[in-house]
């Protein structure tokens, strides 16, 4: 891991992005043999931390805009952005969609939403490495 795990923030976001799509792949098979129960407070819950990262970045991109750090185009906070979208849109999908009537729907959405739960959360991490050890390339 320590190859794609680097200090630059190309190998931090490939290192999140396979973390991610591990978790996803994970959590997909555990709700499909229903290991995992997915109720909608699940999806209300991880909607309102989207939300809340959502303007947390939004914050700290304009923060360190007007700073010399610049985010503007970070990997890494492309990929925060898209799971942040990816997040809420596949929780709005998640609370519409009713769990009794289609298992393997729910399965889907569950897995995509935890790749793109977990993609926001690792390039969390990147863009906090990247923010700490300066405009290093």
């Amino acid at each position: 891991m320590s190859l794609f795990c680097r200090s630059d923030r190309k190998g931090c976001t490939i290192c999140a992005v396979i973390i991610s799509i591990v978790i996803g792949l994970v959590f997909a098979f555990a709700a499909m043999s229903e290991n995992i129960v997915l109720s909608p407070i699940f999806f209300v819950v991880l909607l309102a931390v989207a939300i809340l990262y959502m303007t947390a970045t939004l914050l700290v991109a304009g923060v360190t805009y007007s700073n010399s750090r610049n985010l503007g185009n970070s990997p890494a906070l492309f990929a925060q952005i898209v799971g942040i979208i990816g997040s809420i849109v596949l929780s709005v999908v998640a609370l519409l969609v009713d769990t009794a009537v289609s298992t393997a729907v729910i399965t889907v959405v569950a897995g995509f939403y935890a790749f793109f739960f977990t993609l926001l959360l690792t390039s969390t991490l990147c863009i906090i490495k990247y923010l700490s050890n300066g405009n290093e390339r």
